[in-house]
């Protein structure tokens, strides 16, 4: 089925793919501006001290003890942000590096060197539990490809 719509649809085709490029292209641009610029971060290089966190689930407990009812947004940034924003970029990795430990070791040093990035250019907390947490995202859009390759497209591949 996939040779059939390559042959048939060939301009169709090409411009999904474009499509699917701009949109990660724009995706990528978006997820610099979060990570370094959004949320009201501090300038780059700013006089304020760097900070960092590497004790395991510190700032986890922090923000899933917080009262849900007063403080969801905190919550929906800082938890589920840092699980969805980072979906695309393990779907996009994951359809370039097939074996799940590749996948983890490249996703882990993408989000190593965000962190690292933050810290040094004090517009974030570097944050151990910022890298579980966006390691889930990846794990996320790892899974959803392989169950879209899997279920979705063969079934469609099956249906002539």
């Amino acid at each position: 089925m996939k040779n059939f719509l390559l042959n048939k649809y060939p301009k169709i085709q090409l411009k999904a793919k474009l499509l699917v490029k701009f949109l990660f292209i724009f995706y990528c641009i978006y997820l610099i501006y979060l990570l370094f610029f959004g949320f009201g971060r501090p300038p780059l290089f700013n006089d304020t001290k760097a900070e960092y966190n590497l004790r395991p689930f510190h700032t986890l407990k922090f923000f899933l003890n917080l009262d849900k009812n007063k403080h969801w947004e905190y919550f929906m940034i800082n938890i589920a942000g840092n699980i969805f924003i980072f979906i695309p970029l393990g779907f996009w990795l994951s359809s370039k590096v097939k074996e799940f430990l590749y996948f983890s070791i490249f996703f882990i040093i993408i989000i190593f060197v965000i962190e690292l990035l933050q810290y040094i250019t004090q517009t974030g907390t570097a944050d151990i539990d910022d890298i579980l947490l966006n390691y889930i995202g990846g794990i996320v859009g790892f899974l959803l490809l392989n169950f879209y390759k899997k279920h979705i497209f063969e079934f469609n591949s099956t249906k002539k």
